[in-house]
């Protein structure tokens, strides 16, 4: 399976740049999606179990990074930047807005269905199944 694009959106950086222009949307879209510079880097939805030295299940927080957050990457341009974090998303060709996860596999779960406790989310984007105990980036639904 193809890994899928990742980014992450900061609604109020977004909004504050715009203002600026005074046209709507210069920093919503595109190869400036959001105008982040926040790709989700090295993030590979496409394959399960990398290496424990590229992706640990606890973030460097110590957090569980279900949804892995973000943040603009060199901060947003706005004076002495907005460290905000929010989750990163999944461009899934229509679908923008669903969040990425990484969690061990608490289900097997074929291409599609949801690897959390009781197939819940976040739902396998790989080509294989997933066994339990496996170590993957998932998608969760976002309305």
């Amino acid at each position: 399976m193809t890994n899928l694009a990742t980014y992450q959106l900061n609604a109020t950086s977004v909004t504050a740049r715009n203002s600026e222009l005074g046209v709507s949307g210069q920093f919503a879209g595109g190869g400036n999606l959001a105008g982040s510079c926040a790709p989700g880097i090295g993030i590979c939805t496409g394959f399960i179990d990398p290496p424990l030295d590229n992706w640990t299940v606890l973030d460097q927080a110590g957090a569980a990074r279900a949804p892995q957050d973000s943040q603009h990457l060199g901060g947003d341009g706005l004076g002495a930047g907005d460290a905000t974090v929010n989750p990163l998303n999944c461009v899934q060709g229509a679908d923008i807005n669903d969040t990425l996860s990484y969690i061990t596999a608490l289900a097997q779960a074929a291409p599609g269905v949801g690897f959390g406790a009781a197939n819940a989310d976040p739902k396998n984007r790989t080509a294989v199944t997933i066994e339990i105990g496996d170590r993957a980036w998932g998608t969760n639904t976002v309305a």
